[in-house]
């Protein structure tokens, strides 16, 4: 059964005066950072509620927060609808004139971004498609999406609107690097690589098995998906091929053991999957810029 669809005489929405249609707000915290003929920025601190189905003439970024827990549902190309369960922080991209709608479980906020199709490239194909992302995933290996959606969140709690022209300017920004970075806007297929649920389920394994081999195959069946196509999706997801990644998980764990002044060098070189201390001290000092025995050296010291 289809949700409820908003029309253009349910009350349930309202305008901002430039043809922009927005779900009611449940809790009087929507504010309008920015409203303009191109892009339009709200800043929402949205309470459990439902929003019923609706669409937008606008491609709509939702940045959602890192308390956000909600179910999130669209007609698919197909007629059919499709749900995915989401947790922030995530961000949804969503093209013009897809119906969506959202059953909000938990209270937080989030960035509405609007904007019209064409405006400064910022433009998706349109093919009835909905992208979404683990925000975390992207922005590690993102420093420009990271700062972006920091400040637009700075803004949103302050208590005036900043200059227009700069806020205009910055979710324009934002939204051209989102989809220029992240969504192949020729096929209007998502370049983040695999869907969030593949993602959480792959670095989950990585994680407890992080002292073992991990061969490429067994993450690609994590995944459900073919070895080369693997390889190929976890690098647009993560910015790293699997085995740069491993191995920077590898050496986060190496010095948080090694930080507790609680294991030798040899054993935090076994317990995170090294072959032995000399392949640890090889990549420790390349990638950290000192040794692991500095590093117990300076910890020692210390206590």
């Amino acid at each position: 059964m289809s949700p409820a669809i908003f029309n253009e005489t349910n009350p349930l929405h309202t305008s901002n005066g430039a043809g922009l249609m927005l779900p009611v707000c449940t809790v009087p915290y929507r504010r309008p950072i920015f409203s303009g003929r191109e892009v339009s920025i709200y800043f929402d601190y949205q309470g459990p509620a439902s929003w019923p189905a609706h669409s937008h003439s606008q491609m709509e970024l939702m940045l959602l927060g890192d308390e956000a827990k909600c179910s999130f549902a669209w007609q698919a190309q197909d007629g059919t609808w499709r749900q995915e369960e989401l947790t922030g922080p995530r961000i949804c991209v969503i093209s013009p004139h897809i119906v969506h709608a959202c059953d909000w479980r938990r209270s937080a906020d989030m960035i509405l971004i609007f904007v019209e199709p064409g405006a400064d490239r910022a433009e998706v194909n349109t093919t009835r498609e909905v992208w979404v992302h683990d925000f975390l995933a992207l922005a590690a290996h993102d420093p420009m999406l990271w700062q972006l959606v920091g400040s637009l969140r700075q803004l949103g709690r302050l208590p005036k609107t900043p200059d227009r022209l700069y806020v205009e300017s910055m979710g324009a920004v934002l939204a051209t690097h989102l989809v220029q970075a992240h969504f192949d806007a020729r096929s209007g297929v998502a370049c983040g690589g695999l869907s969030p649920a593949q993602l959480d389920l792959v670095l989950a394994y990585i994680q407890r098995h992080l002292g073992e081999g991990l061969p490429i195959a067994a993450l690609a069946r994590e995944a459900s998906v073919s070895r080369y196509h693997f390889i190929r999706l976890f690098k647009a997801s993560m910015g790293l091929p699997p085995h740069q990644y491993i191995l920077k998980c590898r050496l986060l764990r190496a010095k948080e053991m090694l930080g507790t002044g609680e294991f030798r060098v040899a054993e935090a070189a076994y317990e995170s999957g090294f072959c032995d201390q000399s392949h640890l001290n090889r990549h420790f000092r390349k990638f950290f810029g000192f040794t692991p025995k500095a590093l117990l050296k300076k910890k020692r010291s210390s206590q």
